[in-house]
């Protein structure tokens, strides 16, 4: 840890002491409205999972909330680098389009690869055998697949309409985004 604070002082903190606070406040103006529309995916993604995690503990016990809880990630985050990295070049795309019929046709293009690949994963997850988690993860890991089973049909809508989520900030339409996570969270539940 020591070395990592004394080599950032040594090799990057000089970028900090240039910083041109004019171009800092000019991008800020130009951006103001960015969190409005990014911050409350955040916050409802991450109020789904507690919401979700708390309700199970609470009916069927600590012990299933542990086996959703690892259910999540092992959904969440596969599904989460496919769209982490989709979404920065789908974002970067639809910014130099300037055709909306050229945009809409990206759109749906884009639209029917992650929802291949949203039914691909879907299909692994339901057609794997119960021995296969058990041989992978343990006999105390037994009652997780019919977890995934169902946590895969939300992830996986959740993976496309997150993906796809971008063309709002492009158009503008942050509003109809705000919609989809909420039809997002009442599915969940």
């Amino acid at each position: 840890m020591l070395y990592l604070l004394t080599n950032f002082l040594r090799n990057d903190a000089k970028h900090f002491i240039k910083l041109d606070i004019s171009k800092i406040k000019t991008i800020l103006k130009k951006h103001y409205r960015f969190p409005t529309f990014s911050m409350p995916s955040v916050f409802v993604g991450n109020f789904i999972n507690v919401v979700f995690i708390g309700l199970f503990s609470r009916y069927f016990g600590t012990e299933s909330a542990g086996i959703i809880g690892v259910s999540v990630i092992y959904i969440a985050v596969a599904f989460g680098i496919m769209s982490q990295a989709f979404s920065q070049v789908f974002f970067k795309e639809i910014h130099q389009q300037k055709d909306n019929k050229l945009l809409m046709q990206f759109y749906l293009r884009n639209a029917a690869i992650l929802s291949s690949i949203s039914l691909v994963a879907i299909i692994i997850i339901n057609l794997l055998p119960s021995q296969m988690v058990v041989y992978v993860l343990g006999n105390e890991w037994q009652d997780m697949l019919p977890t995934l089973k169902i946590l895969v049909f939300a992830y996986g809508v959740q993976f496309v309409t997150s993906s796809l989520s971008y063309i709002y900030i492009r158009l503008n339409k942050q509003k109809t985004r705000r919609w989809c996570i909420i039809a997002l969270l009442s599915w969940q539940q």
